[in-house]
């Protein structure tokens, strides 16, 4: 588990070591501490440092290879929402396509 999100102003305003810190593929990740299947958030900067990219959030059960969720903005406050969302959607036993159909709701509502 780690946090390195943070809210950013001007993306293009950021220094070279800002970039390598907060517009990285590995922001944020938070997944269950035990039982099955292991339920993970993932949130990341694509692509890596650069500063036209966004942000990613990827819900998955036990590998990259069975993803529930997926969300991508510029925007941090979409992101944070759809982080609370997920969060509460899995604590409440939702599957992945009412949260997905929940996130596609976010960007555009």
């Amino acid at each position: 588990m780690f946090n390195n999100l943070v809210e950013i102003d001007e993306v293009e305003a950021l220094t070279d070591p800002e970039r390598r810190a907060y517009l990285s593929q590995d922001l944020l990740s938070i997944h269950t501490a035990r039982g099955e299947p292991r339920i993970t958030l993932d949130v990341g900067w694509y692509p890596d440092e650069d500063p036209s990219g966004t942000y990613r959030l990827v819900l998955l059960r036990d590998s990259w290879d069975d993803i529930l969720a997926r969300l991508e903005s510029r925007r941090h406050a979409v992101i944070t929402r759809g982080i609370d969302l997920c969060l509460e959607m899995v604590n409440e036993g939702l599957e992945g396509i009412s949260i997905q159909r929940r996130l596609d709701r976010l960007e555009n509502p």
